[in-house]
């Protein structure tokens, strides 16, 4: 990616690695809502997320050295904050969900990557996003945690299934069932409405 000052990733990625702590600022900027909402969304939690986000970051400064430059770094800083949030979440027992949480402020957790016109679309515009963000937040975290990379942070199945470590068929499967159990929670919810 290139920013308006005309520096890609592998730029900034390069002056870091020469000392230049200005320039993984600005890596970290450019990323931060990404590894924010990727943490939150498998946490559910706004400070645990914080935190993972900011792990992530250490993680990902520290990992520079082995980082590939023929691999998108986009993924790969997706896969450590994914990761980091993961090992976050079996280090404690999960919060219970609550519905009644306020959105943030500054917007984190409501970032919506547009996948473009589609049936989805047609599912928001009628339950509406809220109600589309509880029912990801009930998925089990199998299934919302690809959700999420792919239809929020616009991952490719490959670029998941090398996040969360899968095959590529894992992914495909896991999405599948996902779509399947918001489909299905959706229209019961739909109904639901209806019958008032």
């Amino acid at each position: 990616m290139i920013d308006q000052g005309g520096k890609s990733d592998a730029d900034l990625i390069a002056r870091t690695l020469n000392g230049d702590l200005g320039a993984f600022d600005t890596l970290v900027l450019r990323y931060e809502r990404a590894v924010y909402n990727v943490a939150y969304r498998v946490l559910l939690s706004r400070d645990d997320a914080e935190d993972a986000a900011v792990e992530a970051f250490v993680e990902i400064h520290a990992g520079l050295g082995t980082y590939r430059p023929d691999m998108a770094f986009r993924p790969w800083a997706l896969r450590i904050a994914t990761n980091t949030a993961l090992n976050t979440l079996r280090a404690r027992r999960p919060a219970p969900l609550r519905l009644d949480q306020p959105a943030d402020e500054d917007g984190y957790g409501l970032d919506v990557a547009d996948p473009g016109p589609g049936p989805e679309d047609q599912t928001m515009d009628r339950v509406g996003l809220a109600q589309l963000e509880r029912e990801v937040e009930n998925l089990p975290e199998i299934y919302r945690i690809p959700f999420v990379l792919m239809y929020l942070e616009g991952l490719d199945c490959r670029e998941i299934a090398e996040a969360l470590d899968l095959t590529v068929g894992a992914v495909k499967t896991r999405l599948s069932r996902a779509r399947e159990m918001l489909r299905a929670r959706l229209a019961q919810v739909e109904a639901l409405k209806n019958g008032l």
